[in-house]
């Protein structure tokens, strides 16, 4: 009987890989599942205790990457086969993976008869099927989106671009729309699905009217439309709105789902697109506090807006917020930012989500500081964002960035206190060294690396006295250990536990105690003790 080939899937994303693993169609190809994994660590070494015949892969992945896996797979296993599943934004790597002998490179979202006839094609060893050329042609074109979204102007002319990219770009004019998917409560297992439907209704009759129109997914639930169209077409004023409020609603019938679609302001010049992106993703954001699914720049922002930055004392309300972690405190904060914040957010709604980014930015800068830091930043940042485009309105956008920071919270929140318990033994450890010198609760904090504030609350926590207090503490312990020895007087206990003057100290010890030092002293030369 002859032997099951084996396969082996690697992502990131835990549910790339269950979706990966549900559209293959494993009896038809005779495959057996050896395990799937989130890093190219772990996928090495399952090759080292059983080398799979087939493995599938992401380009960007935890430890060693996709690129440097690829590498080692086909230098020191050079009978596996390798498909790579990779996004539009891993362009740059593109050719490279293909150089390193990779034959099948597939974009996401994965389309499951592409899948399969790409496992069928490498495990017959045959030719690459002409879908999987197409597939890669498709990869390079998406590869404009990276220079479009970078921000800065488009270099190259129209030839450069048609060359480098496999455009056919014509002179006239260029526009983008950038479309959002409601993803409120959506299962992520069918957002890539959700892309290919629009895709599938709305390209084909874009390239009815114009020259060029591409799509490129953003993230689960945003996509980014290029259109090149002739100059003089009446196409943006009648022809485009028909087309894309028809792909609404077979959109909605096929999905369930709903998108809202921002038209930008066209340009003659391709090299501006950038601008375009811009203005598109201005007028998506009006959908906040307008109904409607379709909107022109003309009619949602007005006006290039200033970038949205937190005050001071913003940033000082949310830290004290995540200090004390008090979840209350901090959607009360949240919400009233929106409401101080809505006159500016109704005239330029992309600074709603401007403000959002901001929280979550100093939200994890925070944590920083705090010693629970974010792992992995840019992960953090990008499901943020995504969450945040899959709102409708303002009253979800605002809820959406409480449920993003409570839930960063609540996961660092075990992390803390365990951090906390061993800052505060830090702390009792240094204040036992120096109790008699100028000890100030900025002093130990700058000493731990942590601000005096967040000490403050962890001696509240933790010992369950604030700072100033346990210090007192300590001294005046000290000070009983030497009122016993008779050998020093007042004036000089004091200054040895770090009082130097006198009276105050023996009225601070009195109040601590309930006796005068002397009265302390001479209960204890009568052997009466405490």
């Amino acid at each position: 009987m002859a032997r099951q080939a084996t396969a082996v899937i690697a992502d990131d994303e835990k549910y790339i890989c269950s979706l990966v693993k549900s559209l293959i169609r494993w009896e038809e190809h005779g495959l057996t599942l050896l395990g799937m994994f989130g890093n190219g660590d772990d996928v090495l070494a399952q090759f080292e205790r059983q080398a799979p015949d087939l493995l599938i892969c992401d380009i960007e992945m935890p430890g060693t990457d996709g690129l440097g896996l690829i590498k080692a797979v086909t230098s020191r296993w050079p009978a596996c086969r390798i498909i790579v599943i990779s996004g539009f934004r891993n362009f740059e790597y593109a050719h490279t993976a293909m150089q390193s002998g990779v034959t099948h490179y597939l974009l996401k979202p994965i389309d499951g008869d592409e899948l399969n006839g790409a496992i069928r094609a490498v495990l017959a060893d045959a030719p690459k099927p002409p879908a999987a050329s197409s597939i890669g042609e498709q990869s390079i074109r998406l590869g404009f989106a990276d220079v479009l979204l970078a921000g800065g102007a488009v270099t190259e002319g129209l030839v450069q671009i048609n060359q480098k990219y496999h455009y056919q770009f014509v002179p006239g004019r260029f526009n983008a729309l950038k479309v959002l998917f409601a993803d409120q409560g959506s299962h992520p297992d069918t957002l890539p699905w959700v892309h290919s439907v629009f895709t599938e209704l709305a390209k084909p009759r874009l390239l009815d009217f114009c020259s060029e129109a591409e799509v490129y997914r953003l993230n689960p639930v945003s996509a980014l439309v290029v259109l090149n169209y002739p100059a003089g077409e009446t196409f943006i004023n009648s022809m485009l709105d028909k087309l894309l409020r028809g792909v609404l609603v077979d959109f909605s019938a096929r999905t369930q789902y709903r998108f809202s679609v921002g038209v930008g302001v066209p340009t003659g010049d391709v090299r501006a697109l950038p601008a375009c992106v811009h203005t598109a993703w201005a007028a998506v954001c009006a959908r906040l506090y307008a109904p409607e699914r379709v909107i022109y720049y003309a009619d949602g922002a007005r006006a290039p807006a200033r970038p949205f930055e937190l005050d001071a004392a913003g940033r000082m309300e949310l830290d004290a917020c995540l200090e004390a972690i008090d979840l209350p405190r901090l959607e009360r904060w949240i919400n009233s930012c929106f409401t101080a914040y809505d006159k500016q957010f109704r005239h330029a709604p992309e600074q709603a989500f401007a403000f959002c980014r901001g929280v979550v930015e100093e939200a994890a800068a925070r944590f920083d500081a705090l010693d629970i830091p974010v792992s992995d930043k840019t992960a953090f940042a990008q499901t943020a964002v995504a969450v945040f485009e899959g709102c409708s309105t303002a009253d979800e956008l605002r809820r959406a960035l409480f449920r993003v920071v409570q839930e960063e919270v609540t996961a660092r929140l075990s992390q803390r206190q365990q951090n906390s318990v061993a800052y505060v033994q830090q702390a009792k450890n240094w204040i036992a060294q120096h109790y008699a010198e100028d000890v100030t609760l900025e002093i130990l904090a700058e000493k731990l690396h942590i601000s005096a504030v967040y000490l403050s609350i962890l001696f509240k926590n933790v010992t369950g006295m604030n700072f100033s207090k346990y210090l007192t503490s300590v001294r005046m312990e000290r000070a009983k250990e030497l009122l016993k020895q008779c050998n020093m007087n007042l004036g000089q206990i004091a200054v040895a536990v770090g009082y130097e003057n006198a009276n105050y100290f023996s009225s601070l010890f009195r109040r601590v105690t309930g006796l005068k030092p002397s009265e302390y002293r001479r209960l204890h030369q009568h052997e009466i003790g405490e």
